[in-house]
């Protein structure tokens, strides 16, 4: 396994209440920039020549809620993640065509539009892309990207050819924060590098960035960087290569920097940027630490055999400083492929060398393994991941859905304590008690099929599933019971967006949105053009540790528009509200009768 950098030796004591160690010291392995020069050698050098913007220089620039109401569904407790929609019971705001709508749910009216579109008529340089949103018991923060207008080697702006690659060249991310007392602007910043992804605890926000744009070059062809930066609407800029918090790790990857931006949004403190040579693969963080994971690719020309890798790095959330950092064979799924508990890091890849593998890692804070389990279910890929205290719950996938138990209350030795194989595969996890968890499923017979020597999986799919299962016995979990809940062409964004699952705890309902297609309805009339019948709405069920009901299914419409997708849901009070491209259709949360709808 290669490590990106040396790693002091960490004192580990093991104790009930996780593992404890003294950190090492990072700043003496890690290259510092202090200096653009020796910084614009290594981009040039990196860069290779591949990308150009052409032109010249100049041109290339959760709070609790007030009323009872829903949450998003998160990874951590107490860490919000930003969406397309967000209430505090009080209002509900939503993205729709790069407008923010905000709501009052006191009488369910539209009280203002913030429009990011360039008004009619009107040329700018920069294009404003709103991508997701937090709302807390006083503020909404709008997040999203910056494009700026640059020529591509001499392109004008007319032509769609030409405007591509204009757009192309120059991607910030903004980050704009409305007091909710009087709906005004109080701060805004604008940070280098396109959106990626952000975390709020309490009153402190992280965005991520992508910073893709590091060089440009002038009609000479020669290069400049481009800072890693801050700006706030005071003007002024904050610079991480300035600050002395932009570092090239060794084994740096490529000509791009991941830029950490910290916001506190009372204003007490100025934003703080911290930034280094890589990118994102996904991220996890908790209320002390972030976890950055890189995906890179190595291949062996001798061997003619790839290995993919995960590099991880640690940030230290309150003083945004790289406290430890490693490297492990494989890539990681998604956010939930990580876990942090008792001071002990839990990560799950699939590796691909000569044929799939899967693998858990348990680290001390340092990236130093503890263990690991490997070649899990070969020829199998990860679908799902869920960590839960000390087991953890893992569901692979070629032709069965092996769902595996894991025993992680020793992080020194982790083990598979039980497997069930069942049809399909769940691409979602969720407890509902220490013992019972469910999981959205794809529905899925996989039958082997041979002809002329050749040999292939074929796959019928019958539609969605709710799968209970229950895992009180570690040796041998079972499946409870389970619940079709659409047929073979039906989708739910739910199936890959945990954001998209709504929770009502009290009533102990899930509303999860949906889409189905009826394509045994195809009709086609003479002159006509051809429908079929297509469906979309929300599933309201009642999720027990014993039983799986289809409560409600909620149809907003028969007709075929993607424009009335519902892909959203919330609650207030005894309003259900669901979200579609043209606006939120309002229920009775207890009768599910329509009560009306907001247009926008």
């Amino acid at each position: 396994m290669k490590k990106l950098f040396a790693l002091l030796c960490s004192l580990l004591l093991l104790s009930s209440c996780g593992v404890k160690f003294n950190y090492p010291d990072l700043s003496e392995n890690l290259t510092r920039i202090t200096s653009k020069s020796v910084l614009k050698s290594i981009l040039v050098k990196n860069n290779n020549g591949w990308y150009r913007t052409g032109g010249m220089v100049e041109d290339a620039l959760a709070g609790e809620a007030v009323k009872d109401s829903s949450n998003t569904n998160t990874q951590v407790q107490g860490i919000d993640e930003a969406d397309s929609v967000k209430t505090n019971g009080d209002y509900i705001v939503s993205v729709m065509d790069n407008k923010v709508y905000i709501i009052s749910t006191d009488n369910d009216e539209i009280v203002k539009v913030i429009n990011f579109n360039p008004k009619d008529g009107e040329e700018n340089e920069k294009a404003y892309w709103v991508n997701e949103l937090y709302l807390t018991d006083t503020q909404l923060v709008i997040m999203g990207t910056i494009a700026t207008y640059t020529s591509y080697q001499g392109g004008v702006k007319d032509g769609m050819r030409d405007l591509w690659w204009g757009w192309w060249g120059a991607q910030d991310t903004f980050v704009k924060v409305i007091e909710l007392s009087d709906l005004s602007e109080s701060a805004s910043y604008d940070v280098k590098g396109s959106y990626f992804t952000s975390r709020l605890s309490g009153s402190e926000l992280i965005v991520i960035t992508n910073q893709w744009q590091t060089l440009v070059y002038d009609a000479q062809n020669n290069a400049e960087v481009v800072d890693p930066t801050v700006t706030d609407d005071e003007g002024k800029v904050i610079s991480s290569i300035d600050e002395g918090k932009a570092y090239i790790l060794p084994y740096n990857q490529g000509s791009s920097f991941v830029n950490i931006l910290k916001i506190d949004l009372t204003g007490t403190d100025d934003a703080e940027l911290t930034s280094f040579l890589g990118w994102i693969q996904t991220v996890y963080m908790n209320a002390d630490n972030l976890i950055i994971a890189q995906s890179r690719y190595e291949y062996n020309e001798a061997t003619q055999i790839g290995t993919s890798w995960t590099d991880l790095l640690r940030f230290d959330v309150a003083s945004l400083s790289l406290k430890a950092e490693g490297s492990v064979k494989g890539y990681l799924l998604n956010q939930f492929s990580l876990d942090i508990h008792n001071n002990v890091l839990r990560a799950a890849l699939t590796n691909w060398d000569k044929v799939a593998t899967n693998s858990v890692y348990t680290f001390d804070l340092a990236i130093n393994v503890l263990d690991s389990i490997q070649n899990l279910a070969e020829n199998e890929t990860i679908r799902s991941v869920r960590f839960l205290g000390d087991k953890g719950y893992l569901v692979t996938f070629e032709q069965i859905d092996p769902l595996f138990v894991l025993d992680l209350s020793n992080p020194e030795d982790i083990k598979v304590t039980g497997e069930l194989k069942i049809p399909g595969f769940s691409t979602y996890l969720h407890p509902v008690s220490d013992n019972v968890l469910w999981g959205i499923a794809e529905d899925l017979e996989v039958t082997q099929m041979t002809e002329n020597g050749n040999t292939w999986n074929s796959v019928k799919r019958f539609g969605v599933k709710i799968s209970l299962f229950d895992v009180s016995d570690p040796t041998k979990p079972t499946e409870l019971t389970h619940l079709s809940i659409l047929g073979p062409s039906g989708y739910s964004e739910a199936q890959y967006n945990h954001k998209a699952i709504v929770f009502d705890n009290d009533r102990n309902l899930v509303y999860i949105p949906y889409a189905d297609y009826q394509y045994e309805t195809w009709t086609c009339a003479e002159g006509e053009k051809c429908e079929y019948q297509f469906e979309t709405g929300l599933k309201v069920l009642r999720i027990t540790e014993t039983s799986v009901e289809l409560v409600k299914t909620i149809t907003v419409t028969s007709t075929w528009d993607q424009n009335v997708w519902i892909n959203r849901s919330l609650w207030v009070g005894n309003k259900l509200y669901l979200m579609s491209n043209q606006g939120l259709t309002v229920y009775d949360r207890t009768t599910y009768e329509k009560l009306g709808s907001i247009s926008y």
